[in-house]
């Protein structure tokens, strides 16, 4: 399944390309490495290729990326990869800023769960790692305080997932004591 790529599917052929790949803003990928997707989370590049894209003078070079958290298959044009807010693992100096986040208080928040739940999904498309922390942290905190709705559970549950993955690859540890570590940092700005 190919998600959020403008490749036409007309074209069942494809041309493997190098191992390694600069776009143009100067961002170096190669097979192998681990990056992050804004949406799924900590993904394999697992080849570079050349595929026909719709509207496309030529063929564009495309990383094919393999989702850790699911099954999934992504196809991602290279020249388009930062702009879509594709990165590298979070450093020790990232995940700190990130367990800033984590620590602190809850936002404001709407008092409609309907309304919340709205904000808290747009949030969540957002690429940048931090948003989606805070919206974990809100969640969490409410879920300190008073009840989630049945939907409120499923996003939190959800959004904690590509958090738990990416502080797994950072601190090479695995799934479970990552969840541990982010539990752990989320009780402790339990109060706030």
């Amino acid at each position: 399944m190919l998600v959020e790529s403008p490749i036409s599917f007309s074209q069942p052929t494809q041309t493997r390309y190098s191992s390694h790949i600069s776009t143009h803003q100067g961002t170096q990928f190669t097979v192998g490495q681990t990056v992050v997707y804004p949406h799924h989370g900590p993904a394999t590049i697992c080849s570079i290729s050349k595929r026909i894209v719709h509207r496309s003078v030529g063929p564009v070079e495309c990383l094919d990326l393999d989702v850790h958290c699911s099954q999934l298959h992504i196809s991602v044009p290279a020249t388009r990869a930062v702009e879509l807010g594709m990165r590298t693992i979070l450093s020790s100096d990232q995940l700190e800023e990130l367990f800033d986040v984590l620590r602190g208080p809850a936002g404001p928040e709407q008092s409609s769960w309907t309304r919340r739940f709205k904000e808290f999904n747009e949030l969540l498309k957002s690429p940048n790692v931090l948003v989606v922390a805070g919206v974990v942290r809100n969640l969490s905190r409410r879920l300190e305080r008073a009840h989630l709705s049945v939907g409120e559970k499923d996003m939190l549950k959800q959004a904690r997932l590509p958090l738990i993955e990416e502080i797994s690859l950072s601190l090479a540890v695995p799934s479970d004591e990552a969840t541990d570590i982010l539990d752990s940092v989320i009780a402790q700005g339990k109060g706030r």
